[in-house]
């Protein structure tokens, strides 16, 4: 009996070691709405959304969709940054005020707001509202 229960227990380690020593799988799954959109992955074109792509290393990628009808939003961006230069200004154009975005969470505003600053060399100020109006504690509320 002694020997069976040794088995066992030496079967169990020897799967959980050779289980936890496989290879990891690392996919990236790429999805827009509407689907179809075409994948770019550092330049490459990897297929159509919703797309999954296999990847070996972690770190920062530059991911792009292309849709016909749709402008990628540093394109768009890349075509305004003169509104707040100092031509613009001298030809009286109206300096824009700001940007206001609104959207549920999730949907990329923080990055839209991020790419925007960055290629606009414009400094980032956020306002968070939940500060500003919000409750310490917002369970109390209800």
């Amino acid at each position: 009996m002694r020997f069976v229960v040794c088995t066992c227990w030496l079967l169990f380690a020897v799967s959980v070691i050779t289980t936890a020593a496989g290879c990891v799988h690392r996919r990236m799954t790429i999805n827009s709405n509407p689907p179809g959109a075409r994948v770019l992955l550092d330049g490459d074109e990897v297929g159509e959304t919703p797309t999954s792509v296999d990847f070996t290393h972690y770190g920062t990628r530059e991911v792009v969709l292309q849709k016909d009808g749709y402008e990628t939003l540093k394109t768009w961006l890349k075509k305004r940054r003169t509104l707040f230069s100092r031509e613009a200004l001298d030809a009286g154009m109206p300096i824009p005020r700001g940007l206001l975005l609104m959207g549920v969470s999730g949907c990329g505003k923080s990055l839209c707001v991020k790419t925007i600053s960055t290629l606009w060399n414009l400094p980032l100020f956020r306002l968070d509202m939940n500060a500003v109006f919000g409750t310490p504690n917002p369970e109390a509320t209800f």
